[in-house]
C-alpha cells in the first residue's frame, strides 16, 4: 500500500440528511413533477451534480444547482462524522504514506467541510467537482492526484469510497478499491464501517 485516496460524502462524513433535505427543497422550488421519492432515495449513489441536474431540471439546472447549494448551506449543521471517523483519522495521522480526497462535491464546499472538521492537514491534495474536465467515475480526479504525487496510477494505491460510483472510479483509474458500506445491495463491499476499515488497512 503506497497511498490512499478517500471519497468524502458518506465515506468519512454523513451528508445524506443534508443532501436529501436540500434536494427535496430544490425539487419543490422548481416544481419538479416526477417521482420525488425515487430521486431522494437514490441520494448518495449517483454521479455529480453537473451530470445529474440537467436531466432533472433541463435548462434551469444551473439555477437549480445554485438554489440547492443555498439550501445545503442552510442545512449544513446536519452533517456529522461517520461512525469510526475518529479512529480512521487517528490511523491516518500516524501513517507516512500520501493521502488525498477525491469527491464529486463542489471544490469550495468540500474544502470548507474538511476545514470544519479540522483535518485539512492530513491530505496532500483535495480534488472536488469542477477541478477536472470530468467528475467521477471518470479517472480524471485520480489522475490529477497521481500527477501531484508524481506517480502513475497503480494497484498499490487504494481508493476508499462507499458507492458503486467509487468502485467504478477505482476500476477506471487502475487503482485498487475498498468499499465501506453497510448496504447489502453493493456486492463489492469490503468493510461495513470505518472501524473495520482501519483493521483492514493495518493488514494490507
Amino acid at each position: 500500500m503506497s497511498a490512499l485516496i478517500f471519497d468524502w460524502d458518506n465515506t468519512l462524513v454523513d451528508t445524506i440528511p443534508v443532501i436529501k433535505h436540500s434536494l427535496l427543497d430544490t425539487l419543490n422550488e422548481f416544481n419538479y413533477d416526477g417521482e420525488k421519492d425515487k430521486i431522494i432515495s437514490s441520494v448518495g449513489f449517483n454521479n455529480s451534480m453537473r451530470e445529474g441536474f440537467p436531466a432533472l431540471f433541463g435548462d434551469d439546472w444551473e439555477k437549480a444547482s445554485e438554489y440547492f447549494y443555498h439550501r445545503y448551506d442552510k442545512n449544513k449543521d446536519l452533517i456529522n462524522k461517520m461512525a469510526g471517523f475518529d479512529e480512521v483519522i487517528d490511523y491516518l495521522k500516524n501513517t507516512d504514506i500520501p493521502i488525498a480526497i477525491n469527491s464529486n462535491k463542489r471544490q469550495d464546499l468540500l474544502e470548507s467541510e474538511i476545514n470544519r472538521f479540522e483535518i485539512n492537514d492530513i491530505f496532500d491534495i483535495v480534488v472536488g467537482s469542477g477541478t477536472c474536465e470530468n467528475d467521477k467515475p471518470a479517472p480524471d480526479g485520480v489522475n490529477k492526484i497521481c500527477n501531484h504525487w508524481k506517480v502513475n496510477p497503480n494497484p498499490d494505491i487504494y481508493y476508499i469510497g462507499d458507492s458503486e460510483v467509487d468502485y467504478k472510479t477505482a476500476k477506471n483509474s487502475g487503482v485498487s478499491n475498498i468499499l465501506v458500506s453497510d448496504k447489502n445491495d453493493i456486492n463489492t463491499v469490503t468493510c461495513k464501517n470505518l472501524t473495520e476499515l482501519v483493521n483492514y488497512l493495518k493488514n494490507i
